[in-house]
């Protein structure tokens, strides 16, 4: 157990046996990271105070969000704020999210970002634990963006098979297969697949959940059997 004081988000760096906390600093004004062991609650390293932006009033700090992603075994940190550029009684500012990115590994106090990382456009950050990726998602897309090398990439359309795999994660498997090749041994077969539901893809595969031919259901109608699969990310092709 431990007390928490202004920390709040806690995310797992997988690599580093690391629990990691966003602490507030200056009442919501500045943000950083605290390195706690998985093991035992001792702190192995915090960041400096990081702000978004030198005026508050371009950012939430309701909204600043801690995430973690990894590449080739090293996790990395980021503090992400979705900030107004410019805002004002008259102007709405211009939309940027804004990412500090911290090495998982690092040790001390006052721990600096290896990078800042700037996107155009409002929306949320969510990790790619294998790529070293995050997606900076909106209503209508989003962008990917390397935290080891502060790459910005294009922008992927909400219904492309990319964005699908790469963002959304949870689909219906015939909006990025549209083929009866993907359906599983034993799973219920129809005209088009649109039974089958990704719950998220990594390390390449896709893993999803089809009705079975073994049709069961509960006393309110509801189905009980399911033909769980692991897809190929790329070709759907079940494995």
């Amino acid at each position: 157990m431990m007390q928490s004081e202004r920390l709040t988000r806690p995310a797992v760096a997988p690599h580093s046996g690391l629990v990691l906390f966003l602490r507030t600093h200056e009442g919501g004004k500045a943000f950083g990271v605290e390195a706690r062991e998985a093991r035992t609650g001792a702190v192995r390293w915090s960041s400096a105070p990081w702000k978004p932006s030198g005026r508050t009033a371009e950012f939430r700090a309701d909204a600043v969000q801690l995430v973690v992603t990894s590449k080739n075994g090293k996790d990395f940190a980021a503090l992400v704020a979705p900030v107004r550029e410019g805002v004002d009684a008259v102007d709405r500012g211009v939309a940027t999210a804004i990412a500090a990115i911290f090495a998982a590994d690092s040790a001390g106090k006052g721990v600096a970002p290896v990078r800042e990382v700037k996107v155009p456009g409002s929306g949320t950050a969510t990790p790619h634990d294998t790529a070293g990726t995050l997606a900076f998602a909106d209503g209508t897309g989003a962008r990917i963006v390397d935290v080891t090398t502060g790459a910005v990439g294009s922008r992927l359309d909400r219904g492309s098979r990319e964005y699908l795999l790469k963002v959304d994660q949870y689909f219906r498997m015939d909006d990025a297969w549209p083929s009866q090749d993907v359906l599983p041994t034993g799973a219920q077969k129809e005209d088009v697949p649109n039974h089958g539901t990704s719950h998220g893809v990594r390390g390449g595969h896709a893993a999803a959940s089809w009705p079975s031919k073994k049709e069961e259901s509960s006393s309110l109608g509801l189905p009980m059997n399911f033909v769980w699969a692991l897809h190929e990310e790329q070709t759907g092709k079940p494995v």
